[in-house]
Formats: structure tokens, sequence, C-alpha cells
């Protein structure tokens, strides 16, 4: 039902638009329909570049947006993990729009594409037992319901990319 219910609203608003314009003869009258979902996609566009808003996207009640979480081990410290993380985000397709040195968390963004109006990754680095560090990436669609498997593509190749820059 997840990935059916933004087809239903689109399709929902289309009649209801056809209904508005049919009753009141003016067209501009029945676009304002629009709003709701133009304003979410805006709003999701301003807040996607903050790690405070990092809940927003998170939040269960975000039904309109896709989230892929994962998690991979390392040997490598926490201060030092989150330095090589850095630096191997400046050699990917990925951008770093935020970062918080005190909880370890970084923000990746992908530019909107064909099949998506972005996607933002935040990552997450905890310490692990026996001297390893866990590594959370969560994937999240920007706008919309399903990422046309771009979640789990973009946690496959900042995993790819992380792991490349470890061989010498």
């Amino acid at each position: 039902m997840k990935h059916k219910l933004p087809f239903l609203i689109s399709i929902s608003c289309f009649l209801l638009y056809k209904l508005l314009q049919y009753s009141t003869g003016n067209r501009y009258i029945a676009l304002l329909v629009f709003l709701i979902p133009i304003t979410v996609l805006l709003i999701n566009m301003i807040l996607r570049k903050k790690l405070r808003y990092k809940s927003w996207f998170l939040s269960k009640h975000s039904f309109f947006l896709e989230k892929k979480s994962s998690t991979f081990t390392s040997a490598i410290s926490k201060e030092l993990l989150f330095q090589k993380l850095q630096e191997v985000t400046k050699s990917s397709s990925f951008r770093l729009v935020d970062s918080n040195s005190k909880s370890s968390e970084l923000l990746l963004t992908t530019a909107a594409n064909f099949w998506t109006w972005g996607e933002n990754l935040y990552i997450e680095i905890k310490e692990g037992e026996k001297e390893t560090s866990l590594v959370n990436v969560t994937a999240v669609t920007i706008y919309g319901s399903y990422s046309w498997n771009r979640n789990h593509k973009n946690y496959q190749h900042f995993y790819e990319s992380f792991q490349q820059s470890l061989t010498i």
C-alpha cells in the first residue's frame, strides 16, 4: 500500500482539480489543489541540507519518503573513520552538505535526476564491540515514496567507495 498511496493521492488531486474546474469554470482556482504537494516538495528541498532536520526525514510519519538503512562495521576508530568518510565523500558522486563531529554524523546528498528529486544519505558512526566502529547509513528520498532502487544503489556506491579508499 505504501507505494500506491502517492499514486492514489495524485489521481485524487487530478480528479479534484477537474471537478473544481468544471464546477467553478476557473482553472486557476482549481490549480490550488496542487499547492499542498508542491509545498511539501519545497519544504523538503529547503530542509534537506541540515542535519538538524534529520528527524523530519526519518520520521515514521513521513510516509511519502522511502527510507533504507544499512550498517557495516570497520576496524578503524570512530574519530579516524569520521575523517576518512569525509575524504571518501570528496572523491565520490555524493556531496557533503553538513556534518557534526561531536555526534559523528555526516549528511550527503545527491542531485535531482530523472528518477527522483534527489536523496539524502545520513551517516552515523558509533563505537562497536572490540575496538570496532559501526557505520549506519540511511538513504532517504527527498520526495516520493518509491526510490526506484536509488536508495540501495546509493548505499552500494558509498560502501564501494569506502572499500576502495582502504586499498593501497
